[in-house]
């Protein structure tokens, strides 16, 4: 697909960042890139791969301008899988993001600018926190279940042995069902979502 460079200047409640493109395409100038791992500041150069009638979707090739917020994800997965968005952005900026979109979304619903948000609020630990997790395959083929994980941009399923976000009780609960999984696959014609839980007592699965 075509390459533009782009400077992103917000972010999306998916974690899209998203820019206008300002270059020398005049066919192109004043469209919106929505690119996932990008951060606002930065300049990036983007791959677009679809074109929507309000927007572009496009991949970052590369980082120009790198942002000030943006570390190394912990998760090798990170930037294939669709089981979260923000590993590459320092906690402090992912919660200040979370607080917008929610004042955005309550705004709309309200009608007015006046509503109020507070910071957002999150415990100390950056991993290992997640207690629920749901994650996906499809439809075995030739009686065989593929990858077990979670979907990536384009709808395709990742296959995640361990997840870096969620606790080490569910993670642990996870590599069992995904042998459970496949002990029963020649039985099951359709693929599923499965759902980890963690409680009081345990992992409780669906």
């Amino acid at each position: 697909g075509e390459e533009v460079e782009v400077r992103i200047t917000s972010l999306t409640n998916l974690g899209l960042g998203v820019g206008r493109y300002e270059g020398e395409c005049e066919a192109r100038r004043g469209m919106v890139i929505m690119a996932p791992f990008a951060i606002p500041g930065e300049v990036v150069v983007c791959r677009v791969w679809r074109n929507h009638a309000s927007h572009a979707s496009a991949d970052v090739v590369r980082v120009v301008e790198r942002s000030a917020h943006r570390v190394e994800p912990v998760c090798g997965l990170f930037g294939q899988c669709g089981g979260c968005q923000y590993q590459h952005i320092t906690v402090s900026e992912q919660r200040k993001w979370k607080r917008s979109h929610v004042a955005e979304a309550l705004a709309r619903l309200a009608g007015s600018s006046e509503v109020v948000v507070e910071d957002t609020r999150g415990g100390a630990r950056e991993y290992g926190y997640r207690s629920k997790l749901t994650p996906h395959y499809d439809a075995p083929t030739d009686g065989r279940v593929g990858a077990i994980g979670f979907n990536d941009l384009r709808r395709r399923i990742v296959d995640v042995e361990r997840c870096a976000i969620a606790t080490d009780a569910v993670n642990e609960r996870l590599a069992s069902l995904r042998d459970q999984v496949r002990a029963l696959e020649s039985t099951r014609p359709r693929g599923a979502t499965l759902l980890l839980r963690e409680h009081a007592t345990g992992v409780a699965t669906e």
